[in-house]
């Protein structure tokens, strides 16, 4: 028998099914691209749903590791990519499952050198070690570290995946779904305001 690939049913995320399928089911596998590219608009929960799938791949596999760089727009310095780049050569990974995990969130607002730092590992990761890599603004990314990555463009939000996140986000469905749905465009970070007056003030400014 095969080995079972965790399922997104495992895993609290919106959207982007797809995407996120097949990011989930590589992190088991062998043979695995060890350098991902996530970007899209800013505001589709990418973070949230690649930190929600590391963090499941951690359950089941508790000797793995997640290191997090630039979370909440902290920008990171070439001294913190350094840093993680020298904590990386130190790991010893020897079982197929035990991996670690790189996260860094809003990859497109580290400076050019923060990038050029990270070329030789994104080329060459540690065994056993995926650098996922998630963007804002693609065009602020350099052509070397894109031609080393594996891409994964997360979308918006369809009418139908949006009913589902307001049905499990919300206590009862609101009254007005498809305005909401209009005013917000598909963005989760914007729908979630709903829950409050800022929702409301939003929609009739709009």
């Amino acid at each position: 028998m095969g080995k079972r690939f965790m399922s997104l049913d495992e895993v609290k995320v919106f959207g982007n099914n797809k995407q996120n399928k097949l990011l989930l089911e590589c992190f088991s596998r062998e043979k695995c691209p060890q350098a991902w590219l996530i970007y899209g608009d800013k505001g589709l929960g990418k973070f949230f749903s690649i930190n929600k799938l590391v963090n499941t791949y951690k359950q089941k596999n508790p000797l793995s590791s997640i290191l997090v760089l630039n979370e909440n727009e902290n920008q990171s310095n070439i001294e913190d990519i350094r840093l993680i780049i020298s904590q990386l050569s130190l790991t010893n990974n020897s079982r197929i499952n035990d991996k670690t995990f790189v996260l860094i969130d809003n990859a497109d607002q580290m400076s050019f050198n923060s990038h050029n730092a990270l070329l030789k590992t994104l080329e060459e990761p540690p065994k056993n070690t995926l650098i996922i890599l998630i963007v804002h603004n693609f065009k602020k990314i350099p052509k070397t570290v894109i031609s080393r990555c594996s891409l994964v463009k997360f979308e918006r939000l369809s009418f139908l995946e949006f009913k589902h996140f307001i049905k499990e986000n919300f206590e009862k469905y609101p009254p007005n779904m498809e305005e909401i749905f209009k005013v917000t465009n598909g963005f989760p970070k914007y729908i979630n305001l709903f829950k409050n007056e800022d929702g409301e003030k939003i929609k009739e400014i709009t």
